[in-house]
């Protein structure tokens, strides 16, 4: 199988009068698709619902069937709620800004046309995009998922899954009874509903639920990581394809910090303290009701700006019940490899590498610097007689950008 892994790139919305190529009308509900922009031999079945709306810090719920009604609208884009930044493909007055939906649940399916007799059901490759665990999309172009349904003859499906602190929150406040929802690990509860989506619903799309790869490239093959550690997702597909990123699983006392950290951070930011130590006496004096009470009246917005500050955001913590209670990966201990190697039966892997990823992360936004316009996209076409990689070399952007790449590789 070929891979076309780039980075990335946020398209901009569908054309409100995309042309629908397909009406499928199945069991649960009618999904409309469209031709894919990269392959007019694929139709793409956009904004598919995997899940009820979702709700703040609650697993993933299964939505009602629907038969008759159409479930999914081709026309909108679709973008996990983020702080958008610099690979968001986004006006340059507009980085920086809240962006995308808390509550979406849902993916994009990508089918070949004209399946023959003899192909039957096709393989399902299910991608899980890549962007620190805070930015990233399933409208990302770059990756290019209809090209790669229709060169390699299978079914793809990109998965939108939440973000930052909506997809990773630990809290004794959330602590509810249901192990799920007090487990902190809602992106991978998120890709574990829609892994069960797929295994009850893919044949409606010529899709063989008995051979179902997922791969994830940089935080996506991370949270592909989760999935292989996770009890709950067991059975729920049978091959992985790992790019550029290493399994990690956080104590929950830690993941307890990271949540009061961005609670303070928040108190500060809506002026209820005037700064973090104030807003440290100020969580502490509060009761459990309070705490849950405050985190739930917070605005998308306002969590978005508590809570999207790491480079690489916190996920996978170690509750007992979503993953396993012990092992610890980066921060002073060893992952429970015999709990991975025990899930990881009749299961094939392949672990690779995305080629100048690090540096390629400084190179986009140093190259925007010159010039706004410049998307993720283009780095691929660029070549030493671009005009712009002139202009850029003689530039103060390009010191910066030597300054971080040394950096990088010195870590």
């Amino acid at each position: 199988m070929k891979f076309v892994l780039f980075f990335l790139h946020f398209i901009s919305p569908l054309s409100s009068s995309a042309t629908v190529k397909e009406s499928l009308s199945t069991p649960v509900g009618v999904f409309l698709g469209t031709s894919s922009q990269e392959s007019q031999n694929v139709t793409v079945f956009r904004n598919v619902p995997y899940a009820a709306p979702l709700e703040r810090f609650k697993a993933p719920k299964p939505a009602a069937p629907a038969p008759g009604a159409i479930l999914n609208n081709p026309d909108n884009l679709a973008m996990s709620a983020q702080m958008s930044n610099y690979v968001s493909g986004l006006p340059p007055e507009q980085l920086g800004v809240p962006v995308g939906d808390e509550h979406s649940a849902v993916m994009h399916v990508y089918k070949p046309n004209n399946i023959t007799e003899e192909e039957q059901q096709l393989p399902v490759f299910v991608w899980v995009h890549g962007g620190s665990n805070k930015a990233g999309s399933i409208d990302d172009e770059v990756y290019e998922a209809g090209k790669f349904a229709n060169e390699n003859r299978c079914i793809v499906v990109s998965v939108q899954y939440r973000l930052g602190p909506f997809g990773a929150f630990y809290n004794k406040a959330l602590n509810d009874g249901d192990t799920k929802n007090s487990s902190g690990n809602y992106v991978t509860l998120d890709l574990i509903r829609a892994l069960e989506w797929i295994q009850n619903n893919i044949h409606f799309f010529s899709g063989d639920n008995k051979r179902v790869t997922v791969g994830g490239e940089s935080a996506g093959a991370i949270n592909v990581w989760g999935l292989m550690l996770s009890p709950l997702a067991k059975g729920l597909f049978h091959r992985v394809y790992l790019m550029s990123g290493l399994p990690n699983l956080y104590p929950a006392q830690l993941a307890k910090l990271q949540s009061d950290k961005i609670i303070k951070k928040s108190l500060v930011l809506k002026g209820r303290a005037k700064n973090y130590s104030e807003a440290k006496s100020i969580l502490k004096s509060m009761n459990q009701q309070e705490v849950l009470d405050y985190l739930y009246d917070l605005e998308t917005d306002d969590l978005i700006h508590a809570g999207f500050d790491d480079m690489v955001q916190f996920q996978h913590i170690a509750d007992g019940h979503v993953l396993p209670k012990t092992g610890i990966m980066g921060v002073g201990g060893a992952l429970d490899w015999l709990t991975l190697l025990s899930n990881l039966r009749n299961i094939d892997v392949v672990i690779g590498g995305t080629g100048n990823e690090a540096s390629l992360f400084a190179l986009l936004p140093a190259l925007q610097s010159i010039d706004p316009s410049f998307t993720a996209k283009d780095l691929f076409s660029l070549d030493e007689k671009d005009e712009l990689l002139k202009r850029f070399i003689g530039s103060d952007s390009y010191r910066e950008f030597k300054t971080i790449l040394l950096g990088s590789i010195q870590l």
